[in-house]
Parts: C-alpha cells; structure tokens; sequence
C-alpha cells in the first residue's frame, strides 16, 4: 500500500520491506546536455523486472511515467553505449555480464506501477490510454513483457493529496 507522501519514499519503503527488490531510483543516466538525463527504472525486482512507479495525479504525469520506460527499454536493448553507463549503476548481482552483447528483452518485463484508487487502464485519462497504446505497441514489437499494476493508496494520503493548499489571502 501506498502510504508515503514522496514517490521516492514509497520506493524505498519497497526495498527495505522485500530483498528482491534493488533501488534504482534517481541513478540518472546523463545522455547529453547538463539537464539531459534518463532514470533507467524506480525498482529493480529479481533482476529483470524494470518497474515505473507513478503516483496518479493527471495525464501529464501518466504520459511521462509511460514514456519514460519506453525510453530506457528502447535504449537497454539498442544502445551499447546506455547500457555501458547503467551497467555500474545495477548491483553487481544484476549487472550485465557485458554490456557490450545486446540483452534478449523477452527476459525482461517493463511493469508500469501506478498509485491509484482507479480501475487502470480502463479509467485512464484519453491520452494517457493512447499514449500508453503506443508504448506497449512499440515494447512488444522490441520483445519485452509488460505489467500495468495499480498500487492500493492508503485512503488518508489519498485525501490529502486531494487537497491542494490554497494560496494565502494578501
């Protein structure tokens, strides 16, 4: 369940309860500029389960949760290179035995994690579902399994992050 007020909190909460879960969280990748950089995954779960987390406050945040494990998925398999800079990021127990090989995405999967109280997709925003359409089009086309999972938020946080401070009167 999804109590925590920071994504990155939850993150950690996951690993700290579950040793088959590696913290992958803000291990940036730096693919051009100074502001240029790419999360592989949040959570590594077992080794091949490169799992997004979201929690679900607009379609914005979906389309960029949906695109952003497309990215990396599309850059694990294709580029030489990303794989050569996320390599020392992963625990030595789930690091590539080289790099330089192009892994087989069939023994990956790409799970999309998101924290709401929606019935997803189904309930998805119109273009979060496409954009989510697409992504899954092109990541099964590259071989990889895929999970689309809701995560229980706990009804309490769910209320306040419902409500939105107001601005104070001047």
């Amino acid at each position: 369940m999804y109590k925590q007020e920071r994504e990155e909190d939850y993150n950690e909460f996951v690993v700290d309860a579950d040793p088959n879960f590696c913290l992958m969280d803000k291990k940036n990748i730096r693919i051009g500029g100074a502001y240029d950089k790419l999360e592989h995954c949040d959570l590594i779960r077992n080794g091949n389960e490169f799992i997004h987390v979201k929690f679900y406050r607009s379609s914005s945040t979906l389309s960029h949760l949906f695109s952003q494990g497309f990215v990396a998925a599309e850059a694990f398999v294709k580029d030489q290179w990303y794989r050569n800079q996320l390599n020392p990021k992963l625990p030595l127990s789930m690091q590539l035995a080289d790099p330089n090989m192009r892994p087989d995405p069939s023994n990956y999967r790409i799970v999309y994690a998101i924290a709401t109280e929606k019935d997803i997709p189904k309930e998805l925003p119109f273009f979060s579902k496409i954009t989510l359409k697409n992504t899954l089009k092109t990541l099964r086309a590259l071989n990889y399994k895929i999970s689309l999972t809701a995560i229980k938020v706990d009804p309490i946080l769910l209320k306040t992050k419902k409500c939105k401070p107001k601005n104070p009167p001047k």
